[in-house]
């Protein structure tokens, strides 16, 4: 529960407190603090990170950008901001780096949000429905992300300690320069 949640915002905070460079630690950050119910700081951090990558803060390539515009429409989301959060989920939704699955979450997410808003016909588009109710294809997944997944969870799946996540990161290549 709660304890938790700080107990993790405590660690990934001395983390981003020491390394404000290293993405990866910020969107951590961000999400924990939407997990704990804080949708307003997690909007905001999302922003700056959003804000410092078009600065060029971070190195080349190493964040992942759509990670980002994913959690930063849940926050949205949360707090009711339905607007910006299609809109940030229709920016997941076309990016190039986009796992299958997280392509599917953000289309539904922004077609969810489509209705709320009261615009049937974007949501409809977003579902991948047509307008005679045809499903669109589904795209093929590579399996990479699963191969991924399971190289960095291990053979049980569980999720990993923040202890592994930290360890893993430099070892899969999501945090190549420190600050």
């Amino acid at each position: 529960g709660e304890p938790r949640y700080r107990e993790a915002r405590a660690r990934v905070g001395g983390v981003v407190q020491d390394l404000p460079c290293i993405c990866l630690f910020r969107l951590e950050d961000a999400n924990l603090l939407n997990a704990a119910g804080e949708g307003t700081q997690a909007i905001a951090a999302s922003r700056k990170i959003v804000a410092d990558e078009e600065a060029g803060s971070f190195a080349r390539g190493q964040t992942r950008m759509e990670m980002v515009h994913y959690g930063l429409a849940e926050a949205l989301r949360g707090q009711r901001h339905y607007e910006e959060a299609a809109k940030e989920s229709d920016t997941v939704a076309v990016s190039n780096r986009i796992a299958p699955d997280l392509r599917q979450r953000a289309q539904l997410g922004a077609g969810e949000m489509y209705d709320l808003l009261q615009q049937r016909a974007q949501a409809v588009r977003r579902y991948g429905v047509s307008d005679d109710g045809a499903r669109r294809q589904p795209r093929e997944n590579d399996g990479a992300r699963a191969a991924w997944v399971q190289r960095f969870h291990g053979r049980d799946g569980a999720d990993p300690s923040l202890d592994d996540l930290l360890i893993n990161a430099t070892k899969f290549g999501v945090a190549p320069r420190l600050c």
